[in-house]
């Protein structure tokens, strides 16, 4: 027998050596150092297995172990952690309670591990995971709301450093802007900025370097240089009634809801580092409430039915010059809401979050809470975590039960 021939002998008895009765490499096959068909890949041998519906790897070593209906690390897809055990219920997160049993929370807001809040006349705090068993600790210490605030639109801001927020001292008749560091005053009480205010409501809103607060009762707009607590009012000329504010680092926000005809609408400065020396001109025509994510702002304005319904409306800096683009119609009424790189989220007075994924509510508006016994009456949000402070449970006269309060969270 000749070399070429002996070699074709021996190839061919490794070949039915390695190779079952299924023609599949066995299991002492070596290593595939075949050059690869570039034609398609191998299924057999490239291609993990499919996993069954609903379940997956998730990085389990390709075991399909994963469950993503009830995997809480896992919810509906890998990576999706719903921030607490128990929480995932058919591939949905649902809302986990940071803290309950409480009175009526009517602010709020998040700054890195904590989570803030306005209750009974102080700024009390915990981790956004849950509060301990213990009582929270507060960062406001002896600031007392008058009962007619009680359930209205106070409002809180929270930065790496400092806590602020508009309340009422028990020995003046004057409101005006407190703070203290975000990690708590300790014994000492809230230190005061010197801005001037009223006894009505006053909302807030800040960016990296300044506060804006409007005043209820006259409806001027008041700025805090956070620096060195220099209070500025910000006159602006043809508006009356000044009902929210939003801001960024580029721009404050005002909407104006009952003034003369022709003067209700969406104003905008777009120079808060000069104290908006340039004005305030208009956006839109009409719009009550008002937020942004740094690069468009987000309204509502009046639906078919204005008693009880709202449309959501996008529009984006510099100019918002046209039409707007509607993002959900009919709303029932909002109570308060957010926005932030990923969508605009908003708490409904029929007790639900719901929101839009951006850009241009892909999928549709989503909800991700429902409980139409309860009253959301503040929203915030974090990279991956919608938070809102609900004012508590109603009761069957229609009034609220008292300390059903709660801060809620969910993943997004």
């Amino acid at each position: 027998m000749g070399r070429l021939a002996l070699l074709t002998v021996c190839a061919l008895a490794i070949v039915a050596a390695c190779v079952d009765d299924s023609n599949q490499p066995g299991k002492d096959a070596g290593p595939d150092t075949s050059v690869p068909d570039t034609g398609g890949p191998d299924v057999a041998a490239d291609v993990a297995e499919a996993c069954e519906s609903g379940t997956a790897t998730c990085g389990d070593a390709g075991t399909c172990g994963t469950e993503l209906a009830t995997d809480d690390h896992n919810c509906g897809a890998c990576g999706h952690d719903c921030g607490g055990a128990n929480l995932c219920k058919q591939g949905v997160c649902q809302p986990m309670v940071i803290l309950d049993k409480i009175a009526s929370p009517i602010a709020i807001a998040v700054n890195g591990p904590s989570v803030f809040w306005y209750v009974d006349g102080e700024i009390d705090r915990c981790p956004v995971t849950g509060c301990p068993s213990q009582f929270p600790s507060d960062v406001g210490n002896g600031i007392h709301v008058p009962a007619h605030w009680q359930g209205g639109s106070l409002y809180l801001a929270v930065d790496s450093t400092d806590a602020w927020w508009p309340g009422w001292t028990t020995d003046n008749s004057q409101e005006t802007v407190f703070y203290c560091p975000a990690a708590g005053c300790g014994q000492n009480n809230p230190s005061s900025t010197g801005a001037a205010g009223d006894n009505f409501s006053t909302e807030m809103a800040g960016n990296t370097n300044l506060l804006y607060y409007i005043n209820g009762n006259n409806g001027t707009l008041t700025r805090i240089r956070k620096l060195d607590r220099n209070a500025t009012n910000l006159g602006i000329p043809l508006l009356y009634a000044l009902s929210h504010v939003a801001a960024d680092d580029d721009h404050v926000l005002v909407t104006d809801t009952s003034g003369p005809a022709n003067t209700g609408g969406v104003y905008v400065c777009s120079d808060p580092v000069t104290d908006c020396t340039g004005g305030f001109p208009k956006l839109l025509d009409n719009g009550n409430l008002v937020t942004t994510n740094k690069t468009g702002l987000f309204v509502t304005q009046a639906g078919t039915s204005p008693s009880t319904q709202v449309n959501v409306v996008e529009c984006d800096y510099p100019s918002c010059s046209g039409t707007p683009t509607v993002l959900a119609t009919d709303e029932h009424l909002i109570a308060a809401m957010t926005a932030d790189a990923s969508g605009v989220y908003w708490a409904t007075k029929d007790g639900s979050i719901r929101g839009c994924t951006l850009p241009g509510c892909a999928g549709g508006v989503r909800t991700w809470a429902a409980t139409p016994s309860t009253q959301p009456q503040a929203i915030a949000t974090d990279a991956d975590f919608v938070y809102w402070a609900d004012l508590g449970t109603v009761g069957d006269a229609g009034g609220l039960i008292a300390n059903t309060g709660s801060i809620l969270r969910v993943r997004k």
